[in-house]
């Protein structure tokens, strides 16, 4: 044990979620995983990160043991390196409001700069993985995590609630920020895939995309 945790119970909003240990010589947050003790023995083909400590403990006790959680903060570089010692396969199934997206971007963008290959586990219905395997249960939480999405496939679900794509103006702001994400995929057979899944999606030829992206 390096420090205590704790998680409040009602909707106090002058006082935060997670309330832990202060950070010392032995414990410090962003260098350390909550779970991982016995993830690391059930994380074989892949791990599931988590954003809460109540998070890890709700899919632990449905028996989903490869979960680790980054003790409510973004994931850091110190914890991406921890995981990748167990595995590569990554899972990120932090909380669905606008500051879990944000966080889960910032933790993808530093796994995927290490190596690993990571995908984002979506739901609809709760708010967090807690919430939602209590309400729909643990085979419905493990559809979710075997249906995930890549680290594009979020980004670009994220840049597309920004505008109205209907709206001409949008549609082309819309695609000058998919571009970024387009020029920045090496793989050229994964960015061909994008590409036609885009064209086919939103209505764009792929020979425009292709000229934009030259």
């Amino acid at each position: 044990m390096i420090g205590f945790t704790g998680r409040k119970l009602d909707d106090n909003l002058d006082m935060p979620k997670y309330i832990n240990t202060n950070e010392n010589i032995v414990y410090s947050k962003g260098s350390s995983l909550y779970g991982l003790d016995i993830a690391k023995n059930y994380s074989r083909n892949e791990m599931i990160i988590v954003e809460g400590n109540m998070d890890a403990i709700a899919l632990h006790q449905r028996d989903i043991r490869n979960v680790v959680a980054s003790m409510g903060t973004a994931l850091t570089e110190k914890q991406a390196r921890l995981i990748l010692r167990y595995t590569k396969n990554v899972k990120i199934a932090y909380d669905s409001d606008a500051a879990g997206e944000e966080a889960t971007i910032r933790g993808l963008d530093i796994l995927n700069k290490l190596g690993a290959d990571v995908r984002v586990v979506k739901y609809e219905g709760a708010k967090d993985p807690d919430e939602y395997i209590i309400k729909f249960g643990k085979e419905s939480f493990l559809k979710q995590v075997k249906n995930s999405i890549s680290l594009f496939e979020f980004k670009l679900e994220n840049i597309s609630r920004k505008y109205d794509l209907e709206n001409i103006s949008d549609k082309v702001k819309f695609m000058a920020e998919v571009l970024e994400l387009l020029v920045k995929i090496s793989n050229s057979a994964e960015r061909d895939i994008y590409i036609k899944e885009i064209s086919r999606k939103y209505s764009i030829s792929e020979e425009s995309i292709y000229l934009e992206i030259e």
